[in-house]
């Protein structure tokens, strides 16, 4: 297994006001918010330096500006990040007003009574090189881009993708022979059949600015743009129902086209290796186990697709509605006793028997289960998480929906309600709303603002918190 590696930084400035050193709400914010992507990070480094304005003597300036970098420090250190990864922690003092025509003395003191931190980390993304473009590949074959992910909403790679790029470059440099198609995806969990808005544009074409931001890069970096090609695939595709759609918002290589004719014929050689590596793999699945429960899946998911249609057309409250949630009833019971016939033989079957997506099929129909039977797979599920069977954020999203069930508060705020008579979305009653995002990352999940966005919820903490303690009003007097 090759790693790749490579020194990235982030850096982030928080201001203050005049003499002081306690963060305003809005900065402490953003400060959350930058370094929620570091907290479960391996092997970071953290400075953290303080600054003043030139108003004071050299002494209260000095003081000042470490008060700052400590209100800073202890900050991070709430959000749970290790005191041992704090490597530089400074307080510098004034910063002089310079002569500029840019900024007036009022603005640059504003400027200047900032603090800065800096992360540098490095990059490791395991690839095996062999295996990802390797000689057993036959035309059609889809490889996801494991490693390389994008902020929410956006077109724009995080930092850490981009080692992970330039290896696949320099794989594609080796392997001259093959032609591929770039495939974007986006989470659009309301609407799958259309593309999601790209925030920089402004345009509904996410998926497509996705793939060709790839494309872009790999044309930039000597990859032949005759050997290229994206297309967009909107929301049509997912792959998880992880409450934030994390592993939705991918781009995909597909195989199509393989130029390998030569006077060993090699071209024959590749297709017998590819039936032998396609044998070995089908050897190990459960054939039967993987078509039932590809029944299941289908008879959980389309009375589910049919919802949206029957709501436009006959209402919310409509008979024709509810009789459609009575045959959903009905195709939850059955798939539950289903689900159980297989557990209690398999025990819960790991990808290699049954694949991912055989795995998601089985905690769909416990999500979709009655409250005492997912009180009862709850432990089997935290161990499939151990065991890498299912997604932590999967998991996450029944913690919430039992919590919710149970009369208690959600942990990930991943449940979303519905106000009927205002006909608008809310979050669930949600435990510790002021460290949601640090929950969220511990599983994977993005910050809570991205999430809710699905459901056209603008994230506002101080709004949220007076509105929660309306909701806990209203479930004490019940």
């Amino acid at each position: 297994m090759n790693q790749v590696k490579g020194q990235n930084k982030s850096t982030c400035k928080v201001f203050f006001t005049s003499n002081s050193y306690k963060l305003k709400s809005v900065e402490k914010a953003k400060l959350k918010t930058f370094i929620a992507p570091h907290i479960t990070r391996q092997n970071i480094k953290i400075s953290i330096i303080g600054y003043c304005d030139d108003a004071g003597n050299e002494k209260y300036n000095d003081t000042l500006s470490l008060q700052r970098a400590n209100q800073v420090r202890n900050i991070l250190l709430s959000l749970g990040i290790n005191k041992n990864n704090i490597r530089i922690l400074i307080g510098k003092g004034e910063i002089p007003i310079l002569n500029s025509k840019k900024n007036s003395v009022f603005e640059q003191r504003n400027l200047n009574r900032r603090v800065e931190v800096e992360v540098t980390f490095e990059s490791k993304e395991p690839l095996n090189k062999k295996s990802l473009l390797s000689d057993d590949l036959d035309i059609g074959d889809h490889i996801t881009l494991e490693g390389v992910l994008f902020l929410g909403g956006r077109s724009t790679l995080i930092p850490e993708s981009i080692s992970v790029l330039d290896s696949l470059t320099w794989i594609l440099k080796q392997k001259k022979e093959y032609y591929i198609l770039l495939k974007g995806h986006v989470h659009n969990p309301m609407r799958n059949n259309l593309d999601a808005p790209d925030t920089d544009t402004g345009l509904d074409n996410l998926s497509v600015a996705r793939a060709k931001k790839i494309y872009d890069h790999f044309v930039a970096n000597g990859i032949p743009a005759s050997r290229l090609s994206y297309v967009g695939l909107k929301g049509l595709y997912p792959v998880c129902v992880c409450p934030d759609g994390k592993y939705n918002r991918r781009v995909e290589l597909q195989l199509k086209k393989i130029s390998l004719l030569d006077k060993n014929n090699a071209w024959q050689q590749l297709i017998e290796r590819n039936k032998r590596h396609n044998q070995l793999i089908e050897s190990k699945f459960n054939k039967g186990l993987i078509a039932k429960l590809d029944t299941m899946l289908k008879d959980d998911q389309q009375v589910r697709q049919q919802l949206e249609l029957i709501e436009e057309e006959y209402g919310w409250d409509s008979k024709e509605l509810m009789a459609q949630w009575k045959i959903i009833a009905e195709k939850d019971s059955l798939n539950l006793l289903k689900a159980k016939v297989i557990i209690s033989k398999y025990g819960w079957p790991g990808p290699e028997v049954i694949g991912y997506k055989g795995s998601i099929t089985l905690f769909l129909v416990i999500q979709h289960a009655p409250l005492k039977e997912q009180e009862k797979f709850l432990p089997m599920l935290r161990e499939a998480v151990k065991n890498k069977y299912i997604s932590p954020s999967s998991l996450a999203l029944l913690e919430d929906r039992v919590a919710l069930q149970q009369g208690k508060k959600q942990i990930y705020g991943s449940q979303i309600e519905r106000d009927e008579g205002k006909k608008i979305y809310f979050v669930a009653p949600l435990v510790d709303p002021d460290h949601v995002d640090q929950r969220r990352a511990s599983v994977g999940l993005d910050p809570i603002a991205s999430y809710v966005s699905n459901w056209g919820i603008k994230w506002d903490l101080v709004k949220y918190k007076k509105d929660l303690r309306l909701m806990e009003g209203k479930m004490i007097n019940k």
